[in-house]
């Protein structure tokens, strides 16, 4: 007798239950006049300032099948940049006439990195290079323990390049000696990519 009851009062829940269900049953519907995967209308403006392509140009491969984020950079009224199959211009600013170029003939995966007159540009297969901006002449290539992937950067007494493998290297600026190696634990799985050094003083 006891267990036809309980079985009775569960059956009465469960069908007090289903019938407040009716009572939120538009909780959860979608509107069709307001569907939330529709893209918000955008805002009327007007266009105050008119842009104009002055010149354009390019090198090399650009990023490569890499997908090296290699990015130019401007000093002394020049457009520095590079591209992934290790051809590096020297770009007037205002014209984009060529004042050099020179072909590395190195995979490149980081850089521009520029210091007074030098360039600095990272090697996908473990090399920072630096060039004389004037002229796109090799100074030095050293050896470091892996792939660059963003730019090398240079204070006139020591260049700083941090590789894939979480290390950061200290370069002698006029040789390309290594001086120190900074060694940092990688996690076991991490998102390709590393940050730019900032040197100060």
């Amino acid at each position: 007798m006891r267990v036809a009851v309980t079985r009775w009062s569960v059956l009465l829940l469960c069908m007090l239950a289903l019938g407040g269900c009716s009572t939120i049953k538009g909780w959860f519907e979608i509107d069709d006049d307001e569907d939330p995967r529709q893209p918000v209308e955008l805002e009327k403006f007007e266009q105050t300032v008119k842009a104009k392509r002055l010149w354009s140009t390019g090198v090399g491969d650009g990023q490569g099948d890499g997908l090296y984020r290699i990015e130019p950079v401007i000093g002394d009224g020049r457009i520095y940049a590079a591209s992934a199959d290790g051809e590096v211009k020297a770009l007037d600013v205002t014209n984009g006439k060529r004042v050099w170029d020179a072909d590395l003939e190195l995979p490149i995966s980081g850089g521009v990195g520029l210091y007074e007159n030098s360039l600095f540009l990272g090697a996908s297969d473990g090399f920072v290079i630096r060039l004389d901006a004037s002229n796109g002449d090799l100074v030095w290539r050293a050896a470091v323990t892996g792939e660059v992937l963003a730019p090398p950067q240079g204070n006139g007494k020591v260049v700083v390049a941090q590789t894939y493998d979480g290390k950061l290297h200290g370069l002698d600026f006029a040789t390309g000696e290594r001086l120190w190696t900074y060694d940092s634990n990688m996690p076991v799985l991490t998102i390709r990519g590393t940050s730019t050094p900032i040197l100060q003083g």
